[in-house]
């Protein structure tokens, strides 16, 4: 009689601890399933708002660029102070490297009252891109042609400043 609640007691055991691991495996995996997806969807978040931010500045960068004389006749588009404050704030918020604040400041040709005036040119829109490409991990830095790497004038575009 000992004999039969003993195997009785250990086959009713292992079957609940088997249940109990079965029940508590899905329930982990189910934990570590949940964790990844949050961590993934937390990343895609992450990268679009610094891609969000990196565009709205470079859209910035162009209508001030617009506005600049280049020597030649240039296709206006309009400023606003407004988005120019939102894309460095969000360049500032968003991105890791700092280079990419300097290289927007630098661009927009911003500088305190003692600083020269900097040497402006497509050269610096060239950088800020690069770095931005390495900010979203873009891959390596892309080789423009540095005296077409803005777009002044479209034959046929509207030219409303």
């Amino acid at each position: 009689m000992i004999l039969v609640d003993f195997i009785t007691s250990f086959l009713g055991g292992s079957v609940a601890t088997a249940v109990i691991g079965f029940l508590g495996r899905d329930w982990l995996a189910l934990r570590i399933k949940t964790a990844i997806e949050r961590e993934t969807n937390i990343r895609n978040s992450i990268f679009e708002l610094k891609r969000s931010a990196c565009l709205d500045a470079l859209d910035v960068v162009d209508s001030v660029f617009s506005q600049r004389d280049w020597g030649q006749d240039v296709d206006k588009q309009s400023v606003s102070i407004k988005d120019a404050r939102r894309a460095h704030n969000q360049l500032a918020l968003t991105c890791d490297n700092p280079e990419i604040l300097e290289l927007y400041v630098k661009t927009l040709g911003l500088r305190t009252p003692d600083e020269p005036p900097g040497n402006l040119n497509a050269d610096s829109i060239v950088d800020l891109r690069n770095a931005m490409r390495d900010e979203l991990d873009f891959g390596k830095k892309l080789k423009f042609d540095r005296n077409k790497a803005w777009v002044a004038k479209l034959p046929g575009t509207n030219n409303n400043p």
